[in-house]
């Protein structure tokens, strides 16, 4: 069962020619951690702030059973990047949660989100997820290590409980100041960490649970 935010008269993105498609498989860490802690629950309520991924959506459901809401907030982040502004951009993003969070949320996939956030608009962001959460509700992210004119948009798509592939498709240009470890968890302050590892791909995964 899932639900997404989709807005009406929105349109799909169009295909993207298959050389400017780049794909790579990732393993994760933090991910078991994540399922386990959803998985002793009925009918959990997991929150993904990507795009619908058919194949993310069968994998949690047949794991999990659960009820899938899908908010796309790249959507917005893109707005605002041509725009060029970051003007409203914390509120348009809160509120969408707020919205789709019509009950206790037991878990959110972030993926890469906060990589295309300034701090104020992360804060914001990470503040509204925090309160979404039910009590021992879990979060899961990854986080770009390096500087860079981010020029592409990352397609998460769940291989295994241990693998993930990343599917890089072009997007609208965003600068990515990185956040340290302690700003990531200052982020989230009032939840626990259960999982931060860095990645060979030089991307932080972490993973964080809301004291019960």
């Amino acid at each position: 069962m899932f639900s997404w935010g989709a807005r009406s008269g929105e349109k799909s993105a169009p295909a993207q020619p298959a050389a400017l498609i780049v794909e790579s498989l990732s393993a994760s860490r933090a991910l078991p951690k994540f399922i386990s802690a959803l998985a002793v629950l009925p009918a959990p309520t997991l929150l993904d702030l990507g795009p619908v991924v058919g194949t993310n959506v069968s994998f949690f459901g047949e794991r999990l059973s659960c009820k899938m809401v899908i908010e796309d907030l790249y959507e917005d982040i893109d707005a605002a990047a041509r725009r060029g502004t970051t003007e409203g951009l914390a509120e348009t993003l809160t509120g969408r949660i707020t919205s789709a969070a019509s009950g206790p949320i037991d878990g959110v996939l972030c993926w890469d989100i906060f990589d295309y956030l300034d701090r104020p608009t992360a804060r914001a962001l990470a503040l509204s997820l925090r309160g979404a959460l039910r009590p021992k509700g879990v979060l899961h992210g990854f986080f770009g290590t390096t500087s860079a004119d981010l020029k592409h948009r990352t397609k998460f798509i769940v291989q295994s409980e241990t693998s993930v592939k990343c599917r890089c498709e072009p997007g609208q240009t965003i600068h990515r100041t990185p956040l340290q470890s302690g700003e990531i968890a200052r982020l989230f302050e009032g939840m626990n960490v259960v999982e931060s590892v860095l990645l060979q791909s030089k991307t932080r995964e972490s993973l964080f649970r809301l004291p019960g």
